[in-house]
């Protein structure tokens, strides 16, 4: 019970160390590209520059307020990875008319270290399980959401896979960490900006079942009425430690996302949360709940639950071992 009550607030703090330095490099880029002549701020610069946005942004506790934010950072999502797509597309197309070819790395299929590390890290795209009743309960229609959960679900594996697998085939071993600063000409600019703004818009809701499960443990997740004693003294007091303790996390992922290399990190949080996440509770729970199931159906969870057992420890030895 303590795993599963600790990885879906353990896995999106994660996650969003990665954000902050994913912002500060595109950003860079950004700037680069519009004032080539300026000296160009560093990346611990551009990631700090952050704080003070973030912090308060943070300190909003009732998800339905974030609704807005969330759909002008869905807008710029969707229109940065059409373009992306468009982009990479037409890079391929140009590639095949002028014969050049796939570019080194895709040639044949390796297994090492990397593919491992990827694997885990692929796992991560679960990293908003643990929003799916938050959101749920804000919801205006509950009964719905099955359905949204299920298009969102289909579109964006679809996305991630297609995107992915273009990009790879367009750049391959040059393929970068975000595919972001790869792409060029006109529209990149336009990409990396969308991209980064998307990114900061959801950073609140990403954090948010960290923040929830630390104001729990910390016993503050609930606030005095101002019927109860002190009233609204003890009720502002409540408010003024639950935004103190969301500082001090945000501030403790930007502090370690200054000295955390993305990509092993993304691979732990990947092997320790997301992993047991996405397969191992979900086919060990269902064998406990549904008592009367047919074959096929028992097979499929032995087969999630046996693959998180084997991937997990693995994701985790070969994070570790490649950390730099």
């Amino acid at each position: 019970m303590i795993a599963v009550l600790t990885c879906p607030a353990l896995e999106p703090s994660c996650g969003t160390v990665g954000y902050p330095i994913f912002i500060a490099r595109n950003v860079q880029q950004v700037i680069a590209s519009l004032l080539p002549a300026v000296q160009q701020p560093t990346l611990h610069v551009l990631t700090l520059a952050q704080l003070p946005f973030l912090v308060p942004y943070c300190w909003v506790r009732d998800i339905r307020y974030l609704g807005y934010p969330m759909l002008l950072a869905n807008i710029c999502l969707w229109g940065s990875l059409l373009v992306i797509i468009w982009i990479v597309a037409h890079k391929l197309a140009a590639d095949i008319e002028g014969h050049v070819g796939l570019p080194p790395g895709v040639e044949y299929a390796r297994l090492g270290t990397g593919t491992l590390l990827f694997t885990a890290q692929a796992v991560v795209a679960f990293e908003g399980i643990a929003l799916v009743l938050p959101i749920r309960e804000a919801m205006a229609e509950p009964q719905h959401f099955r359905t949204l959960l299920l298009c969102c679900m289909t579109a964006g594996t679809f996305t991630l896979v297609a995107t992915g697998a273009s990009a790879y085939l367009a750049y391959g071993d040059a393929t970068a960490t975000w595919v972001t600063l790869n792409i060029d000409g006109p529209l990149a600019v336009y990409v990396r900006g969308a991209f980064s703004l998307a990114v900061l818009l959801t950073y609140p809701l990403q954090l948010f079942p960290a923040m929830q499960a630390l104001e729990e443990k910390l016993g503050l997740s609930r606030v005095p009425s101002t019927e109860e004693d002190d009233g609204a003294h003890s009720r502002g007091r409540q408010l003024l430690l639950q935004c103190a303790a969301r500082t001090c996390l945000v501030c403790a992922a930007f502090l370690f996302s200054l000295v955390a290399p993305y990509d092993n990190l993304v691979g732990l949080a990947g092997g320790l949360c997301a992993v047991p996440l996405a397969f191992i509770f979900p086919g060990w729970f269902h064998l406990q709940i549904c008592k009367t199931r047919s074959l096929a159906s028992t097979a499929v969870d032995v087969v999630l639950v046996g693959f998180g057992v084997v991937m997990a420890p693995i994701a985790v030895v070969v994070a570790i071992i490649s950390w730099h």
